[in-house]
């Protein structure tokens, strides 16, 4: 669900919401910010650790579950 849905008139594509699920090996990164100045972000630990990053903190998830609510003002307009 979200804006990368296609074509538009299908009813999961929105520019309101973004729900993706993603599995990530060990060590994986991204080369580049992945930055949207209109969006949070709301990430859920199934298993493992997961590094999220951002310009002024970075905070490592490492137990099951939702854990704490981040509002990243620097990226808030």
């Amino acid at each position: 669900m979200g804006h990368f849905i296609t074509p538009e008139d299908d009813p999961r594509s929105t520019e309101m919401l973004e729900v993706k699920w993603a599995v990530h090996k060990a060590g994986e990164s991204r080369t580049e910010w992945a930055v949207n100045n209109q969006a949070a972000t709301l990430s859920i630990l199934i298993h493992g650790e997961f590094r999220l990053q951002f310009e002024d903190r970075e905070i490592l998830l490492s137990r099951e579950g939702i854990k704490e609510a981040i509002k990243v003002e620097s990226f808030c307009q």
